[in-house]
């Protein structure tokens, strides 16, 4: 197995570890906290030295949350309560989410992100589960070309 390919296979498996939990009656914050830790096989952009104030695997949790909820960068500075679901000290300004997608975050931890959210999403609309923060699945699928 490719390392691209397991890295889609492990982005499926938290995906179903957290579609489990919503399954189950947790709550969306509670089963995002939860989780296994998603990065082990994430690669962080920041060298060592960099003096990033937020953590790698804080910050991966918060980008899945955001691809679950399509909420939009400004929408997660007015959360402050989030940061400690998410490990945290303070929920990070838009400019550093926004680096950290860019630059933090190589072209795998996004699709790694993307794929773990969507196929949640997907999930929670196809089974019912009643979980009112989730974006429309529509957001998400791609019709296909006619």
């Amino acid at each position: 197995m490719t390392g691209q390919e397991r890295l889609l296979t492990d982005a499926y498996i938290v995906g179903v570890e957290l579609r489990a939990a919503l399954e189950s009656g947790q709550s969306f914050c509670t089963a995002l906290r939860m989780l296994d830790d998603p990065s082990d096989l994430l690669n962080d952009g920041y060298p060592e030295w960099h003096p990033a104030p937020y953590p790698f695997e804080a910050m991966v949790r918060l980008f899945i949350y955001r691809e679950l909820t399509g909420e939009s960068y400004r929408g997660l500075t007015k959360y402050p309560e989030l940061a400690s679901v998410f490990g945290l000290e303070k929920i990070p300004d838009e400019s550093v989410l926004s680096r950290t997608w860019r630059n933090r975050f190589d072209g795998p931890t996004r699709r790694f992100v993307t794929t773990a959210a969507h196929y949640v999403v997907k999930e929670i609309h196809d089974r019912d589960i009643h979980v009112p923060e989730a974006r429309p699945k529509a957001e998400i699928v791609t019709r296909p070309m006619p």
